[in-house]
């Protein structure tokens, strides 16, 4: 990885940033449409979201998709789990690209991207990923797809309550 330096900021092309900063909003959109959703198979009303708000996302997801099972609401079972691999799909990414450090462009006109790793008997590792304006931009629009989905299964479940 690069030692950083002083007071220089990363040259990365506006539209990826902007990308980048919509894939934040729309993941976070996410996050609380499934802390509410969480609250609402518990029984609703804001008492059960204090439950959900310190949770982890990965507590959250595994929480939520065990209160689906234990509740069975209003949703076709296939439909429930493929929201969930593609939540648990897009968690990965976001971990991915939020624990990286971004620079310069390699190639092409997106971003740098360096991840890092501590392996057991290999130490750190170093990751390049040459990020493009289009792979920023999908999963953006994947959390506002799902945040959507999310929203539309939560007033499904509490008109039925």
């Amino acid at each position: 990885m690069p030692r950083p330096r002083k007071r220089r900021e990363a040259k990365i092309p506006a539209a990826v940033l902007k990308a980048l900063g919509r894939f934040v909003v729309n993941y976070s959109r996410l996050d609380a449409t499934l802390r509410w959703l969480g609250a609402a198979l518990l029984g609703s009303s804001e008492d059960q979201l204090v439950a959900m708000v310190k949770m982890s996302h990965r507590a959250l997801v595994e929480t939520v998709d065990a209160l689906y099972v234990q509740n069975q609401p209003p949703i076709a079972v296939k439909e429930w789990r493929g929201f969930i691999k593609r939540v648990g799909a897009l968690a990965e990414r976001r971990n991915a690209m939020m624990h990286s450090a971004w620079f310069e462009p390699i190639a092409g006109l997106g971003a740098a991207r360096i991840s890092s790793r501590l392996r057991q008997g290999q130490g750190l590792l170093l990751m390049a990923h040459d990020e493009s304006l289009e792979s920023v931009a999908a999963a953006a629009k994947e959390a506002h797809e799902l945040e959507s989905l999310a929203y539309d299964m939560l007033e499904a479940i509490e008109a039925s309550s």
